[in-house]
This record gives C-alpha cells, sequence and structure tokens, in this order.
C-alpha cells in the first residue's frame, strides 16, 4: 500500500519547499486511501497480496504518524511493518 501522507509536507494548496505537495492534508489522505482501494482491487483481480502499511503508520487523521516516520515523509520506525510480515508468515518472529 501507499504510506500514509507525512505533516511535514503540509499544505493550504502548493507548498514549495524541500518536499512539494499539492493538496490539503484532508485531500492527500483522501488521494492515499483511493490509490490504496485500488492497489487492493488489482492484487485480489491477479490473485496477489496486498500488504496494508497504511493503517498500521496512520494516525486518527489519516497522516503518518511523527512517532513512525524518518522525521521527514518516509516510514522510519519500521517494527509495524514487521509485524505485519509476522503475522502473514512471511518472516520469523
Amino acid at each position: 500500500s501507499v504510506v500514509p501522507p507525512s505533516t511535514v509536507a503540509r499544505s493550504g494548496g502548493y507548498y514549495e519547499g524541500p518536499f512539494s505537495v499539492r493538496g490539503t492534508d484532508e485531500e492527500r489522505v483522501e488521494y492515499a486511501k483511493k490509490f490504496n482501494e485500488l492497489l487492493s482491487s488489482g492484487c485480489q483481480q491477479y490473485n496477489l497480496l496486498y500488504l496494508d502499511v497504511y493503517s498500521r503508520y496512520k494516525d486518527e487523521r489519516g497522516m503518518l504518524r511523527e512517532d513512525k516516520s524518518d522525521g521527514g515523509i518516509h516510514i522510519g520506525e519500521q517494527s509495524a511493518t514487521r509485524e505485519l510480515l509476522i503475522e502473514l508468515g512471511m518472516l520469523k518472529g
């Protein structure tokens, strides 16, 4: 899945900075959700495994949890991904 959008790249429309984004936080959350719906559907259609990391890294608003980020726009703390892979039997605990 696509990871949640980061608040580091907060935007009220268009943001010029180290991370350029388009749209409000709410719009960016909706884009991520829609993209993940399409990815999940495509995975089901082709009998592929869909890894939902979005749900494990989002905060109550759907944004990337700061304690799980690298301080920027990427996942930094990967325990939730590791837990998911263990649950799916893809990694030994």
